[in-house]
């Protein structure tokens, strides 16, 4: 409920206005649940969804990158694994100047001043608690990463067509120090953490699987936190049907099993992409 309230761009004082309820009863609801029928569907179609999507059952479909962050967050809360195939690290992963990197790009993106950095701030919010969260207790992470995808970041950063040249520079100069830090978890990973080089291009919508002892759950998403970031546009899905984590995660063992890692990798991220004259 929390999340979908977020996406809506709704405070939790004015979706307890809508209900005729208190502020503190909205925040009760989304910390304990709902005990009556007649509320959850009322406030599902304040929130523009259905029953299922907001007891987080069955398959969600997610228009709000808002929205869809905070979900992750608090599926990670309850994750021992995570396989992340999206470029070009997966994002509990980098440092603080990525995220700085990453607000400038949003903000210049913004295509309503008052309402867009609204949304920014809230996402950075949200992304921030994630690596807090990450941090108090760190989730088993297995990241995928594709060649073509380092080496548009390596070129571009996060900067978009309309970036002027310092900006192009400054994503340069940050994308090489994040490219240096990834050499350096493939030479000498933290504990529960792998990661693996494949030369071909990865799917474009990416894709992630969640190993929880309540059940697994698949997520594929339009919504970039990488190369040309994409927080405006988009459904994502989020999904814990058998079939849907079978095939992803057939998927994932096969491509897993070609992919480079340890020095090797790192040695081919020094010379073919920070160095690619040598």
């Amino acid at each position: 409920m929390r999340a979908y309230r977020i996406g809506a761009g709704l405070s939790a004082e004015e979706l307890g206005q809508r209900l005729n309820m208190s502020r503190a009863s909205v925040y009760r609801i989304e910390s304990n649940g709902i005990d009556r029928i007649d509320v959850l569907e009322r406030i599902a179609r304040l929130l523009d969804i259905s029953v299922e999507t907001l007891l987080g059952v069955g398959v969600e479909y997610v228009p709000s990158a808002v929205a869809y962050f905070e979900r992750i967050r608090q599926i990670e809360a309850e994750t021992d694994h995570v396989f992340v195939a999206f470029g070009p690290i997966v994002y509990l992963l980098t440092s603080s100047a990525y995220d700085q990197a990453l607000r400038r790009v949003l903000t210049a993106q913004l295509a309503v001043p008052a309402h867009g950095a609204r949304s920014v701030d809230e996402l950075l919010g949200i992304l921030a608690r994630r690596k807090a969260q990450h941090r108090a207790r760190p989730v088993s992470i297995t990241n995928l990463l594709s060649v073509p995808d380092l080496l548009r970041f390596a070129e571009r950063g996060l900067a978009s067509a309309e970036s002027s040249r310092a900006e192009l520079a400054a994503q340069r100069e940050m994308a090489q120090a994040e490219l240096a830090i990834i050499a350096r978890l493939f030479e000498a990973p933290p504990m529960g953490v792998q990661i693996g080089l494949v030369f071909d291009e990865l799917p474009a919508s990416g894709f992630t699987i969640f190993r929880r002892r309540a059940g697994s759950v698949v997520t594929t998403s339009p919504f970039r936190l990488g190369c040309q970031p994409n927080v405006w546009r988009g459904v994502a899905m989020i999904s814990m049907a058998p079939d849907a984590v079978e095939l992803h995660t057939a998927w994932a063992q096969e491509v897993w099993s070609e992919a480079l890692t340890g020095q090797a990798a790192a040695h081919y991220i020094r010379r073919k992409i920070l160095q690619p004259s040598s």
